[in-house]
């Protein structure tokens, strides 16, 4: 049984590196400051982890970013 677990394992990560090697050559994330040779660690620091807040004004919800980083403006701009 845990030969299975392995495999599986095994082929998950590979499956989730291929991914993020893919989801890298997107030209938006340049905006970002993310390259192909990104690392996992630096683009979860720029793109996934960031502070956010939904609030109600004027019969609406609004998306409130709390980041200095001024991409993040064009990619929700529609929520806001």
């Amino acid at each position: 049984m845990p030969k299975i677990c392995t495999a599986v394992f095994l082929l998950l990560t590979a499956m989730l590196r291929n991914f993020f090697r893919l989801l890298l050559r997107n030209e938006v994330l340049h905006a970002f400051g993310i390259w192909y040779t990104t690392r996992m660690k630096a683009f979860t620091a720029k793109v996934v982890t960031v502070v956010a807040r939904w609030t109600k004004g004027g019969r609406r919800d609004i998306l409130t970013l709390y980041t200095a980083n001024n991409a993040y403006a064009a990619l929700y701009a529609d929520y806001g």
